[in-house]
């Protein structure tokens, strides 16, 4: 059972070592390494490619960047007045005798 065990260890540690050497001996054959590219069978086609074309600039009050910063800004401000209306009266608190 030893034997049988060190044997098919032996052959997993192996087995990868020889694909590799046969896949890197078959690279390296004159036969391959000289035969012809296949011929394409159409001509490629010609790709025209246009960037930007046609495109309009965003003016700063349309830019969503902006719009985002610009709604924080009101959201806080809303928030700042609310907490002023609302007053800071003070509490009262009357010792017991």
């Amino acid at each position: 059972m030893r034997m049988l065990r060190l044997f098919l260890v032996g052959a997993m540690l192996f087995t990868p070592w020889t694909v590799t050497l046969r896949g890197a001996a078959m690279a390296d054959s004159p036969a391959i390494a000289m035969a012809d590219p296949p011929a394409p069978d159409a001509p490629a086609p010609n790709i025209d490619v246009h960037i930007n074309e046609g495109a309009t600039r965003v003016v700063w009050y349309q830019d969503p960047m902006i719009l985002a910063v610009a709604g924080i800004g009101v959201l806080l401000l809303l928030i700042l007045v609310a907490t002023a209306v609302r007053g800071g009266g003070t509490t009262i608190i009357r010792e017991q005798k």
